[in-house]
């Protein structure tokens, strides 16, 4: 879906290196424009994934709440889920430029976009 997105809208001559990691088994070398992570939690990586970050990166995160778990058993361990407001205390070191936490497509999950407030444009945001 990336690719397609990057042949889509980038201006001829523009690129787009592709990294698809595990930080599970993995950190890979380099910082980054963007790191996403959709429907995964570990709070340990999470907590650490600012550091993947170039100044001005973006991070865009999205995973199920304890809300979502409540309604449907799943998933089915609690340390896979979101508390209430729990995401943003992973990110204190980035300013956050979007935040939500609500029903999306039927599924409650938290959304995330952040940038990596090295970047002075979002400073006092």
């Amino acid at each position: 879906m990336g690719r397609d997105l990057a042949r889509r809208y980038l201006r001829q001559g523009e690129d787009v290196e592709w990294v698809c990691s595990d930080l599970e088994q993995s950190t890979p070398s380099g910082r980054f424009d963007l790191v996403t992570c959709f429907r995964y939690l570990n709070r340990e990586v999470l907590s650490n994934i600012s550091r993947l970050l170039n100044p001005g990166g973006h991070l865009v995160f999205e995973t199920f709440t304890s809300i979502h778990r409540e309604k449907f058993g799943k998933p089915r361990t609690e340390r896979f889920v979101l508390q209430p407001g729990e995401l943003r205390s992973f990110v204190s070191n980035l300013t956050i430029v979007e935040y939500d936490e609500n029903w999306h497509d039927g599924s409650h999950t938290a959304q995330l976009w952040a940038k990596n407030a090295l970047d002075p444009r979002y400073a006092n945001n």
